[in-house]
């Protein structure tokens, strides 16, 4: 298939092992049915251990490929309220909620895991981190000292909302939901301050520097 990147794991891979797993379970049954002399409508997989059914009758191989021919987008829509300090250009950011629509959920947790996580590389993005280079073209940020990111600190909690409009292009319904909480995120949050300050274009990231420059 094309592979799991751009959001699209519980897209490929998940409905690859969905189909596999399906097969695999028909051939369980219609391997049991040969080994008991049964039909299928009356076999059902408990008792009898695999390993032991497999021993007898040799592997079950099973092979799937899925090709993702048409991509399944998650939405997602993002709101932040913001507080500039006008002496030290200091933003924090006092609320933040995000109503995201990634299909079916295969497990919620993970996917608040991953918005959440997006919301904080956005706040990264906005607020901290620039690959900064000095007029001899030396790069000045190459560490961790010097490049900054968003500590537990900083990373709010974030308002989840959860919509569910299960995806038509396959047969689990789900959706990305990975770069959603970026995307949006940096948007939000640099619109939000650009709100607060009446300005209507602005640079990232919006270092406290930079937003005492934009005040002045």
């Amino acid at each position: 298939g094309t592979g799991s990147f751009m959001s699209r794991g519980s897209v490929t891979a998940a409905t690859s092992t969905f189909r596999a797993a399906r097969l695999l379970r028909d051939a369980i049954l219609e391997t049991a049915s040969d080994r008991f002399n049964q039909p299928i409508d009356r076999i059902a997989i408990d008792g009898v251990t695999l390993s032991r059914l497999a021993a007898d009758n040799g592997e079950l191989d099973i092979s799937v490929t899925y090709d993702a021919v048409q991509a399944a987008h998650p939405y997602a829509t993002h709101a932040c309220l913001v507080e500039v300090d006008k002496t030290t250009g200091e933003v924090t950011v006092l609320r933040y909620v995000v109503a995201e629509d990634c299909g079916v959920l295969i497990n919620p947790m993970i996917v608040e895991g991953q918005v959440a996580g997006g919301v904080a590389q956005a706040l990264g993005a906005a607020l901290f981190e620039e690959v900064a280079y000095g007029p001899d073209g030396e790069l000045r940020s190459g560490t961790f000292l010097d490049y900054l990111i968003p500590s537990i600190g900083e990373v709010l909690t974030v308002q989840i909302t959860h919509l569910v409009t299960p995806s038509t292009v396959h047969e689990l319904g789900t959706k990305g939901a990975g770069e959603g909480g970026t995307i949006g995120g940096t948007a939000a949050i640099a619109n939000a301050i650009a709100d607060a300050l009446s300005l209507h274009d602005v640079t990232l990231p919006l270092s406290p520097d930079r937003v005492v420059s934009l005040l002045r």
